[in-house]
């Protein structure tokens, strides 16, 4: 296993992945004027006024219109059948304001409003006419949105708004001179992003992505007299919009989402196959997913429940995703969340050609981190993978062939190395301080990702277990088990603590051996001395465990 320390890398991919949301259906009931948002699950959602409706859908349709053939009408106890959700949301790009007083915001994806700081801000993002697209919010709905982070400059453009570059020509063919210029010296560089013809841009999660043409921008429910021109402050992806795309016009996309948890008693994960056109590994892949989802659940003894979606295979073109000589996980990461929720806490890859790594047969790429006292810094790098911070990390499995998966051993080789994976957004990483104050780093190996072969614990993460023969010596309680019965042992409570799965006081004590001879090779039996260590040693060292998501 390799633990990936964060890299700021934001590459290109022209990866598409199978679509996640199905196309809106909008139904009312009969004799009520209320439309409704149904999504994927058969949830309802309310919009809640004409102009949250219209902001979604063309204007020119009127929600008091039966023959609007995408107004579906249904009788009132098939309604009533339907699940209430959350209200549906002002598009992202609208301004809105309550009545009562004058401050403005711009919608984010999820309700977030971004307050704009000072008129002269508003007239230098949206020009002079700007307080013309402000809608008002009757107080009650109000309280559905959450305050973001304020606008007072370019540099604080909000998500969700339809970007015109300075200096970037009309759609069309550009001379090759100005297509060479665009490109940063070479046609489509795929770095800048900013190839022959792309004038208009969406702003999501921090990046920009290019229309392919205005009639692509039209196609999503956008008007080009509405873009904000700036200069380049943001990352540009190559990969272009070629059509509509449900992260733009879809409601659902507009609804709140969990962001940033620490949750570990039920997680989501979603399993990526990339493929060279043959799919024969998809139904390994899946048998995978379901062996690997239930040893979790028995190993933390279901006390943590994993729904891992089944597999979806694409095909790609190894352009885009050659990094290093490994793959661009970020960039594969945001072009899952282009079609789908982000309400994953996961995402799994596994692919047909490029090894995880040279040495370690998997990695963790870390994402997001909401909880401390793990011995590990708060971060949040959402936004480089495509998430508001629901992701917590990325899983490359390598290639099937590696384990591999059609045999029996190769299968549990899978399923140790992906709870392993898992593990690391918890576990192997705390230290703890004795009682003289001082820092110890017994418990880690030298990379400080995994627990020591010397600590008495047997976790995925490591440990050896140590049984005390009685004659200064020590056996490794690992090296007696099989495969099967290592397979089937449960986490140590010292792994479920850091998950928050079970309380402080209920780690016991444990201990760690100090060889005689430190410079000796590790074996099953060695001569040494132990140390105990207890749970408020860890705290001690680590801080208590405790969320900060907000």
């Amino acid at each position: 296993m390799k633990y990936r320390s964060h890299i700021i890398l934001l590459s290109v991919c022209a990866l598409g992945f199978p679509m996640g949301v199905a196309a809106a259906r909008l139904v009312k009931g009969a004799g009520s004027e209320t439309v409704y948002y149904v999504d994927d699950g058969g949830v309802r959602h309310a919009y809640p006024s004409r102009s949250v409706f219209i902001s979604w859908h063309s204007p020119q349709f009127s929600i008091s219109n039966f023959q609007f053939p995408n107004i579906e009408a249904i009788e009132s106890n098939e309604l009533a059948a339907m699940k209430l959700g959350e209200n549906v949301m002002m598009r992202p790009g609208s301004f809105i304001k309550i009545q009562t007083t004058p401050q403005v915001y711009a919608v984010e994806q999820g309700g977030i409003l971004r307050p704009i700081i000072g008129e002269q801000t508003a007239i230098d993002l949206y020009g002079k006419d700007w307080a013309k697209k402000v809608v008002d919010v009757p107080e009650v709905f109000f309280f559905n949105y959450k305050i973001g982070v304020s606008v007072r400059s370019r540099a604080d453009l909000p998500d969700g708004t339809l970007v015109k570059l300075e200096h970037t020509p009309a759609f069309g063919d550009p001379s090759p001179a100005a297509a060479k210029a665009l490109a940063g010296g070479q046609e489509g560089n795929p770095i800048s992003g900013r190839g022959a013809g792309v004038s208009y841009y969406y702003k999501d999660k921090g990046v920009l992505t290019g229309f392919k043409s205005e009639a692509v921008v039209r196609e999503n429910n956008l008007e080009a007299k509405n873009a904000v021109t700036i200069p380049q402050l943001f990352p540009i992806r190559s990969r272009t919009i070629v059509g509509r795309e449900l992260r733009i016009t879809d409601p659902e996309w507009g609804i709140p989402l969990n962001s940033a948890d620490c949750a570990a008693d039920s997680l989501k994960a979603a399993v990526l196959y990339l493929s060279k056109g043959n799919s024969g590994a998809v139904e390994e892949i899946n048998r995978w997913r379901t062996a690997t989802a239930s040893a979790w659940e028995r190993r933390t003894d279901v006390l943590s429940l994993m729904t891992m979606n089944p597999a979806e295979e694409s095909t790609f073109d190894d352009r885009y995703l050659q990094a290093k000589g490994g793959i661009d996980v970020q960039e594969i990461a945001r072009s899952y969340f282009d079609t789908h929720r982000d309400d994953i806490d996961f995402l799994i890859i596994w692919n047909a050609v490029v090894p995880a790594g040279s040495t370690e047969i998997a990695e963790f790429w870390p994402v997001t981190n909401s909880a401390e006292g793990l011995g590990k810094p708060l971060f949040e790098r959402g936004e480089l993978y495509g998430s508001r911070g629901k992701l917590k990390g990325v899983i490359h499995m390598g290639r099937p062939g590696d384990y591999p998966l059609n045999d029996s051993a190769g299968m549990a080789r899978a399923v140790e190395t992906g709870v392993h994976e898992f593990l690391h957004q918890w576990s192997g990483e705390a230290d703890f301080r004795d009682l003289t104050g001082a820092d110890r780093t017994e418990l880690q190996t030298s990379d400080t990702y995994h627990w020591s072969p010397y600590v008495d614990i047997i976790s995925p993460l490591g440990g050896w277990g140590w049984q005390d023969n009685g004659d200064g010596t020590f056996t490794s309680q690992r090296a007696l088990l099989t495969a099967s019965q290592l397979a089937n042992l449960q986490f140590p409570d010292l792994d479920l603590y850091l998950m928050g799965l079970v309380p402080r006081h209920s780690v016991a004590p444990f201990r760690y051996v100090k060889p005689d001879k430190p410079s000796d090779t590790l074996a099953a039996t060695m001569k040494g001395s132990v140390q105990k260590v207890t749970i408020d040693e860890v705290v001690y060292g680590n801080g208590v465990r405790r969320c900060m998501a907000p």
